[in-house]
């Protein structure tokens, strides 16, 4: 991807990688808000915008989680504002010492039980972004979309918003704090009027990082919650295959 079709933004407490749409799309698109996972960083799915929407259709927002690992590892000369391409990055936890349980431990593998505190500061955080960014807290047009921790993140942010989204993609995403999820999922159609929130899901068979298992856990509460979509399995791992993405540009297009 042309990295100058990429402008450097700061939305409120984030900072973001934007997309622009095209002139005739620019008051009338959705926003498509895309949080990268675990150790990567905004510069991971910013290719996306390029590979299935060429035509500019909507705007991208890929924003760079709060914590720098390097930077909580205490690695010289790194802090937590270096949004360099190489510098990883992570939603939750942002402690050092929950991040090496995290890199050492079987922290993903009891995934659905973890409750760190920093994620609910994280779906806050990213609601703020897109708020600043589009000028209010209205989610009407708003996509909340991420892959694997990004993804845990887009759906903290749709269970506290007060308004309802256009649409939510869970990219290899899985419960967390499942608990405190499966209560707020059981009472979000009530909260937001019985308003259908459509959702993209896509999960391998073989993920060796968050089970399929965990993902099927997921589409059961939302679904229960009555979120209408599309669940797409594939049978591979942890990453985002190309047919899928052509996918994802059809879900959205039908938005």
């Amino acid at each position: 991807m042309d990295s100058s079709d990429l402008l450097s933004r700061k939305y409120g407490p984030l900072a973001v990688l934007e997309r622009p749409p095209s002139e005739k799309r620019r008051e009338m698109g959705l926003t498509v808000v895309m949080a990268h996972g675990f150790g990567a960083n905004a510069w991971d799915l910013a290719p996306i915008a390029e590979s299935i929407d060429r035509e500019h259709e909507f705007r991208w927002l890929f924003p760079h989680a709060p914590c720098s690992l390097a930077a909580a590892a205490g690695e010289s000369g790194v802090a937590d504002d270096d949004y360099r391409p190489e510098i990883g990055r992570a939603w939750f936890p942002r402690t050092t010492e929950e991040l090496k349980a995290v890199l050492y431990g079987d922290y993903f593998a009891r995934i659905a039980e973890q409750s760190p505190p920093t994620l609910k500061l994280a779906g806050q955080e990213l609601l703020s972004a897109v708020e600043a960014a589009t000028g209010g807290p209205e989610l009407g047009k708003v996509v909340l979309a991420g892959f694997s921790q990004g993804a845990m993140t887009a759906v903290e942010a749709l269970l506290v918003a007060e308004d309802t989204p256009a649409a939510l993609v869970v990219l290899s995403g899985s419960p967390i704090d499942e608990t405190r999820w499966a209560e707020l999922f059981d009472s979000y159609a009530e909260r937001h009027q019985e308003r259908i929130v459509h959702y993209f899901q896509t999960h391998g068979t073989g993920d060796p990082i968050l089970s399929y298992s965990e993902a099927r856990r997921l589409n059961e509460m939302m679904t229960r919650a009555g979120l209408t979509g599309e669940f797409h399995h594939f049978p591979g791992g942890h990453w985002i295959p190309d047919d899928l993405l052509w996918s994802l540009s059809e879900f959205l297009l039908g938005i």
